[in-house]
């Protein structure tokens, strides 16, 4: 009898135990995912050897996400260069709608983002996540600046040039990730190439500059800075971030870490052990595979640490591959950064904004698959919020749609029809259905008139232009934009222009009270086309 009823209370300890262990098991099936987004810098959507069957750049780490996730063909950024696309990611809100209407910022320009606005990092927040951000930010700092003088200027003949304002780095700087979220940053202002070359650390720099060091623009510099540490430095910084936040996640606190890369951009440095890896034999190529090797570092620390199951990783770029990259070179060598698209950084050609956009997630994601469905940048605000049960305000996300149902593999199907790009000049593009409307002649950027990329220097000087008013293309038959239908299908350009009137008036391209934006928004940029 004893011994039976042993037996009895073993069974109910098992039950017990079992019950306990399906418990935790299903906590963590339903837990928050911690989340990662790895930002490059100017790289385009052929330079990834999964998504570029012809490529000659090997990148085993991104193929690897590529194998175990879902690779996003048909990705876009807002625009086609870094601080309005940087907005969009952060926001969910079309670049334009700011008050930067074109260009981008320098290491000295004012705080981009609204004080107020939600960003990813904001939002993640009041979900329960920690936020850091390691890399670059280039969104405009606060500095507290001292009184200039007139020898802050040079008065040459030849032209005046305002130099580096003087700065306190002495004193915190405000509107950086720390004011929009963040509960931690290591990192750079801005650009590689754009001062000041100084290390910042949350709300400060981490040292005064006392020198002047140019790569590519001179400026104020600390002594211990330079330019090719800052990758493998950002690598280092991202994987000690995961280990110390590795207990909490665990313990039912995620994490958000925002990795803005400076890589591939100018200067490209790869560092010494990188350089000449590549078997085509550019720097380019060799930084690209470097700044590969920093995700791997990223993923290995997440199945170090015991997070890859429940880990979210977006991998995506600012903007396609700038043509100080070497267009020709490359493509002589039989590598088209832009893969068999049209254009590259700063045009509204898909070269210049459709970018590498892969996400990785086992608990989450079902691996292996390849989608040609449409979706932003700017969604990743509405399915994230979607993913930790919030729901957006009218004020909140206005250009972002969820495509959460596409990640987990419940649809095949994205839930968005249109997209909105922007270019350096402040000009439009508006892909609805199969359909893309370039409101501008040629590119609107970079890109000349009649060319596919820019390939010299010179050829940044536009010839008297030939092209038509405006650019329509049928992008399921013609994807490398090589037929201008503006005059076969005035029908199909005018209801797409009506369609981004009406986006913008709104103040917004989702369901929801309208909105305004921050001043009025031309749809033929800031310049006029000459």
């Amino acid at each position: 009898m004893k011994t039976k009823r042993m037996s009895m209370n073993k069974l109910k300890l098992y039950v017990v135990l079992s019950g306990l262990l399906l418990g935790a098991s299903a906590w963590a099936a339903d837990s928050h995912p911690n989340i990662i987004v790895i930002y490059a810098d100017d790289m385009g959507v052929g330079d990834v050897s999964g998504l570029n069957p012809e490529g000659e750049i090997p990148t085993p780490h991104l193929d690897r996400m590529i194998d175990n996730g879902l690779a996003l063909l048909n990705g876009h950024t807002t625009s086609s260069v870094c601080t309005p696309s940087r907005y969009g990611l952060l926001t969910g809100r079309y670049n334009w709608r700011s008050r930067r209407k074109a260009g981008v910022a320098n290491g000295f320009s004012r705080s981009e983002i609204a004080k107020g606005r939600t960003t990813l990092a904001t939002m993640l927040k009041k979900a329960g996540y920690h936020t850091g951000m390691v890399g670059k930010w280039h969104l405009g700092l606060d500095w507290v600046k001292l009184p200039e003088t007139d020898t802050d200027v040079d008065k040459s003949e030849s032209k005046k040039k305002k130099k580096a304002p003087k700065v306190d780095y002495t004193k915190p700087f405000r509107g950086g990730p720390v004011d929009h979220g963040f509960d931690s940053w290591f990192g750079i202002a801005a650009s590689l190439d754009m001062p000041p070359y100084v290390w910042l650390v949350d709300d400060r720099a981490s040292e005064v500059p006392t020198v002047i060091k140019a790569f590519h623009r001179p400026g104020p510099a600390a002594e211990s800075f330079e330019a090719i540490d800052v990758l493998p430095r950002l690598g280092e910084e991202s994987v000690a971030y995961i280990k110390r936040q590795a207990a909490d996640a665990k313990n039912g606190k995620p994490f958000f870490l925002y990795v803005p890369l400076a890589s591939p951009h100018t200067p490209i440095l790869p560092s010494p052990e990188w350089q000449g890896k590549s078997e085509i034999g550019t720097d380019y190529a060799d930084f690209t595979m470097q700044t590969d090797a920093i995700v791997g570092q990223i993923l290995d620390a997440l199945r170090e640490t015991g997070l890859e199951e429940n880990t979210l990783v977006v991998f995506s770029a600012d903007n396609g591959c700038s043509p100080q990259a070497g267009y020709g070179e490359h493509l002589e060598k039989g590598h088209n950064p832009s893969a068999r698209y049209r254009g590259h950084k700063a045009d509204l050609y898909e070269g210049g904004h459709r970018v590498p956009f892969v996400i990785q997630w086992p608990a989450g994601a079902p691996a292996g698959r390849k989608s040609d469905q449409l979706v932003s940048l700017a969604d990743l605000m509405a399915t994230f919020a979607d993913l930790t049960g919030q729901k957006l305000a009218d004020h909140e996300g206005e250009d972002s749609i969820s495509f959460l149902e596409l990640l987990k593999g419940r649809s095949e199907k994205s839930a968005r029809q249109r997209a909105i790009y922007h270019t350096i000049n402040g000009k439009l593009a508006i892909t609805e259905g199969d359909w893309k409307l370039i409101v501008a002649k040629g590119s609107g950027g970079w890109t000349p008139p009649g060319a596919r990329y820019q390939l010299t220097k010179k050829s940044k000087k536009h010839p008297k232009s030939q092209e038509l008013e405006m650019g329509l293309y049928h992008l399921a038959k013609d994807v490398g934009e090589y037929q201008n239908l503006f005059k076969e299908h005035p029908e199909v350009a005018q209801r797409l222009m009506d369609r981004l009137k009406d986006d913008i008036v709104q103040g917004r391209s989702t369901p929801g009270a309208p909105q305004e934006n921050d001043g009025d928004v031309s749809l033929r940029g800031v310049w006029k086309d000459k």
